[in-house]
C-alpha cells in the first residue's frame, strides 16, 4: 500500500510521467483522477489536477549573483490565528490544507481559529492577505504531546484556496530522499529575546539557512521520523515560537520541497544571549520529517488539488 502511494505521488508530481504516458492534458487529468478513485474508493471526491507549479519562490536575481528577498518570496507560508494566542506558523500544501506541528494546535477547536495566507507585514493592516475559516483539524493519531513524537497535523480550510502570485503551495518531499548534510531554509516571523533581555519580534518574515544534521547529531530525536538542523555545538537560534514552521529544501531545479515541520520541543539561544548557554540550548532543533508521513498526508487530503513540480 505504502509503495503504491509513493509511486502515485511521484506520478502526480512529475511532468515527465505524463510525457512518458504520451497523454493529452485532459487524458492525463482523467488518468490521475482514476488512480485516486481506485485508491480511495467511492468515498473519494473526484480529483482535478491543478494547472500550476508548486514550490516556486517569488524572487529576482541581482546582476552580480545571489538573490534579492522581496515580499511574498515564499508564497506558501501562512499563519494560524487563534484568539488570545500568538500566531502559529503553517505551510500551504494544496488548495484545501495547510500543515503544521500537532503540538501547536493540540487542544484547540477549529471553530475559533482562522488561517491567513498571503500575509507579509504583521505590523500594519494588510488588505492583500486572505483569511480562511477552518473546517477541521487532523492531528496524527499517534502524536505524543510529552515526547513530541509524530508531531504533525493538517488543517482543512472551509473553502478552496485560489492560487496566485502571493499564495501558492509548496511541493511535498521526494520519497526516500536523504537530506542529511544538505542545507535547509526556515522562514518565519521572528520572536525572541534580545541580549538585553527584552522581548522582540519582526514585522516581516525572516529566512535563515541551516545545515541538516545527521541523525546521530539529533540528541532530542526519539524516532527515525525526526530530524534536526543547525551547527553542532552552537546555540540554537530557532525558538519554541517557531514551531509549525516549514523546513524547506531548495532543489537544483529551482523549486522548494517541504521536508520537515519544526517542533516546539526545544530551547533557543535567544533567551540566553546575555548568559552562558545551557546544555539544552546546544541541542539542535528538532523537526518532523514529512517524508515519513506521505502516505498519511495523501490519504487525509484526498480530493484536494496538488500542483506539479517544475
Amino acid at each position: 500500500m505504502k509503495s503504491f502511494l509513493v509511486c502515485l505521488y511521484l506520478c502526480i508530481n512529475s511532468i515527465s510521467c505524463i510525457n512518458i504516458l504520451n497523454k493529452s492534458d485532459n487524458e492525463a487529468q482523467n488518468l490521475r483522477a482514476g488512480f485516486f478513485d481506485f485508491l480511495f474508493g467511492d468515498q473519494s471526491t473526484k480529483v482535478e489536477t491543478c494547472k500550476c507549479k508548486c514550490g516556486v519562490p517569488n524572487r529576482r536575481q541581482r546582476l552580480l549573483g545571489g538573490t534579492d528577498l522581496k515580499p511574498y518570496e515564499f508564497p506558501w507560508i501562512g499563519q494560524i490565528m487563534i484568539k488570545d494566542s500568538a500566531p502559529i506558523e503553517a505551510t500551504l500544501i494544496n488548495d484545501r490544507f495547510v500543515i503544521t506541528a500537532a503540538s501547536t494546535i493540540y487542544g484547540y477547536s477549529p471553530y475559533n481559529m482562522k488561517v491567513v495566507l498571503g500575509v507579509y507585514d504583521n505590523c500594519y493592516a494588510d488588505i492583500t492577505s486572505d483569511t480562511f475559516s477552518v473546517s477541521s483539524l487532523i492531528i496524527h493519531p499517534e502524536f505524543q504531546y510529552i515526547t513530541r513524537t509524530n508531531d504533525i497535523a493538517l488543517v482543512r480550510l472551509s473553502t478552496v484556496v485560489p492560487f496566485e502570485k502571493r499564495i501558492s503551495p509548496i511541493c511535498l518531499p521526494t520519497p526516500k530522499m536523504n537530506y542529511e548534510r544538505k542545507v535547509a531554509t526556515i522562514a518565519s516571523w521572528f520572536e525572541g529575546v534580545t541580549s538585553d533581555g527584552y522581548e522582540t519580534s519582526s514585522c516581516q518574515p525572516r529566512r535563515i539557512d541551516l545545515p541538516i544534521g545527521e541523525h546521530e547529531s539529533c540528541t532530542k530525536a526519539t524516532q527515525e521520523s525526526q530530524g534536526c538542523v543547525g551547527v553542532v555545538g552552537s546555540p540554537s537560534i530557532l525558538c519554541r515560537d517557531d514551531a509549525g514552521s516549514g523546513v524547506l529544501y531548495g532543489t537544483s531545479a529551482g523549486y522548494y520541497e517541504l521536508i520537515g515541520i519544526l517542533s516546539d520541543y526545544q530551547s533557543c539561544a535567544a533567551a540566553s544571549l546575555h548568559t552562558a548557554p545551557k546544555d539544552d540550548d546546544l541541542s539542535l532543533p528538532i523537526y518532523t520529517k514529512v517524508d515519513s508521513y506521505l502516505e498519511w498526508i495523501l490519504f487525509q487530503t484526498k480530493g484536494s488539488c496538488y500542483c506539479n513540480k517544475i
